[in-house]
């Protein structure tokens, strides 16, 4: 008997955690989730956390034979009837933290080259605009409105996370 394809076994992963989500022929299962990142790289959401665990087994391919071992074996395990069987093997499986982690950096990492701009690039930005608010109006003058100098704030706190998260040497906590 073939093991279940890892969509079959995303779905009883989502179900298990209660995470609706809803499934589209091109995408395949995709979560109705909105998580929150801490700076020290954990999710506001527990139940999220773990399913990133699952999804990081499921997604990296790597020469890791342990990870390979772990990822067959959850994939063994799907269809069981044992749950706790399947959530050892899925969900909370030796290194689950870690392989959280390992994601979590990774996609920060993404989010942060698709920006345009450099946190150093901001950070002067910022100065600038903070030196014309101060200084008199002229002609020349480039006047950033207060909803502009507030978007640029709040970008660099994203940013300031985002290399928070990548810096980050080893995991911060359990899960």
């Amino acid at each position: 008997k073939a093991a279940p394809d890892s969509y079959k076994v995303t779905k009883r992963v989502l179900d298990y955690l209660k995470i609706k989500f809803f499934e589209d022929e091109h995408v395949g299962v995709s979560p109705e989730i909105m998580p929150c990142v801490k700076n020290d790289g954990s999710l506001t959401d527990r139940k999220v956390q773990l399913f990133f665990s699952h999804m990081a087994l499921m997604k990296h391919v790597d020469t890791n034979e342990r990870h390979k071992m772990q990822r067959e074996l959850c994939l063994d395990t799907a269809e069981t009837l044992e749950e706790s069987k399947f959530i050892d093997a899925c969900i909370m499986f030796t290194g689950y933290e870690e392989k959280y982690f390992e994601l979590m950096k990774e996609m920060a990492l993404e989010s942060l080259l698709k920006y345009p701009t450099t946190l150093e690039n901001d950070l002067d930005l910022l100065k600038e605009y903070s030196e014309e608010e101060n200084a008199p109006f002229t002609k020349n003058s480039a006047v950033i409105s207060k909803r502009a100098k507030l978007a640029l704030i709040f970008r660099l706190k994203d940013k300031e996370i985002l290399r928070g998260v990548i810096s980050q040497n080893s995991y911060p906590l359990k899960v």
